[in-house]
């Protein structure tokens, strides 16, 4: 059986494509989207790969309603872990704590049951919203291209244009501006999107027979990425050029407007990496700091500061680093720009361990004398370690709070941004129309 990649044609309107996972019209091969096999003459039937990407919109959209479930769960887990730490210290600093002593140690008991089972099952959740994530991921790269049956993928031009409103403007500008003008207009036409058109007929000037290879990606995100960059450039210059031949005040108006909101999208998306960046930080840190208050409060725990310092205490460090990283995350121009936000994210400040605690832990991974003058200091101290391994967990859940207000504030500008540009750009459109008419008369 040939095998031959799939271009947008074989995704069309139900013309027995490969991906349709239905037989081809065996009475119109010459006009059918579909190639039949040039050796047998019979036409290719869809293989296990077509199958399970046939399907491929159907579950990116079952992994996208995982994903919204699990990141509710998460954030249920983290509100209710919050509320037991604040009901911890409010009876850890309570002002009859002296006089209900016994009274004080059952709740405290009751809450670390609960607190550690809460743990775990956030442990759990975390995991398997980590798992749904990538395979997000995955299924999102993978709609930018189409899968053959060899495994490779090969570049989908009709994904990518309408994953990106942005970049409609130019497959769409030559059909509604040049269609019916002169040689001139013509030309413009073919040069901003010759490449374009090589793309679309790529599988075509294959199955005919013709030298042209496929154009395939190792990436479905690269290449994408590199195609519209390479699309907007090309309609750049049209207008460019387009501009250059008349002088119109209101075109060009519009056009310095699209620029700005244009560079205003960029500038939101810019922040917006960083504050998902902060995030992705804050979350690693929350989770390590799951697993060693897990570990505190867990029924197995000793209470030595031994085991503190082998389990508890390096995660709780490793998270403390990772705080201090996200400081350094956030660009200036953030800063400037979403000042109520960033300012709470740069100046942190995270508890630290009592130093008899970071000594003793530096210094058992060679040498253990519990009689020692620093591990009796340790045990000591032990009580506050263990408070402040709360107080970071409580501190990380209150960053992770102010975080989704950012990202709820850069969602709605980009948003905002967004359809000021699609506005512009359908002005800009028709504007350009009637001036490629003017030209040609």
């Amino acid at each position: 059986m040939g095998t031959r990649p799939v271009s947008e044609d074989s995704d069309g309107d139900g013309g027995g494509g490969v991906m349709s996972g239905r037989p081809k019209d065996k009475g119109n091969n010459a006009s059918s989207s579909g190639t039949s096999n040039p050796n047998t003459g019979s036409p290719d039937k869809p293989g296990p790969m077509d199958n399970q990407f046939s399907g491929g919109g159907t579950s990116n959209a079952k992994v996208k309603s995982e994903l919204r479930q699990a990141r509710k769960s998460s954030a249920q887990m983290i509100h209710a872990q919050k509320e037991l730490l604040d009901k911890m210290e409010r009876q850890e600093r309570g002002g009859l704590r002296r006089v209900f002593t016994l009274n004080r140690a059952a709740k405290m008991t009751k809450l670390r049951a609960k607190l550690s089972e809460k743990l775990s099952e956030s442990v759990l959740v975390d995991e398997e919203l980590q798992r749904l994530e990538r395979q997000s991921t995955a299924l999102s790269a993978t709609s930018l291209g189409t899968i053959t049956r060899s495994g490779t993928a090969v570049v989908n031009v009709s994904n990518v244009h309408s994953g990106n409103n942005n970049n409609n403007f130019s497959s769409n500008f030559s059909s509604s501006s040049f269609a019916n003008t002169g040689p001139s207009g013509f030309s413009m036409s073919v040069t901003g999107l010759s490449s374009l058109d090589e793309t679309r007929d790529f599988s075509g000037s294959e199955s005919s027979g013709g030298l042209m290879p496929p154009m395939r990606m190792s990436s479905g995100w690269e290449d994408a990425q590199e195609e519209l960059l390479m699309l907007e450039r090309e309609k750049e210059d049209i207008l460019n050029d387009l501009f250059q031949a008349v002088d119109m005040p209101a075109v060009l108006d519009l056009h310095a407007r699209i620029a700005s909101f244009s560079s205003e999208i960029k500038a939101v998306a810019s922040v917006k990496k960083q504050a998902d960046r902060v995030e992705e930080m804050y979350r690693k840190a929350l989770h390590l700091l799951r697993v060693a208050l897990a570990a505190v409060v867990s029924p197995n725990y000793s209470g030595s500061i031994r085991e503190f310092a082998l389990n508890a205490y390096p995660l709780a460090v490793e998270a403390g680093h990772l705080i201090d990283q996200a400081c350094h995350v956030i660009q200036p121009e953030a800063r400037r720009k979403y000042a109520s936000f960033a300012v709470d994210l740069v100046h942190v400040r995270p508890p630290k361990f009592p130093q008899p605690v970071s000594d003793f832990a530096r210094r058992s991974r060679t040498h253990y004398d519990p009689h020692s003058a620093l591990s009796i200091e340790g045990m000591r101290n032990l009580h506050a370690a263990e408070n402040v391994l709360m107080l970071l967990q409580r501190l990380v859940i209150q960053k992770l709070e102010g975080i989704e207000k950012w990202q709820t504030k850069l969602t709605k500008d980009q948003e905002a941004a967004e359809t000021a540009h699609a506005q512009m750009e359908t002005r800009l459109q028709e504007q350009v129309a009637v001036l490629a008419r003017s030209v040609s008369v």
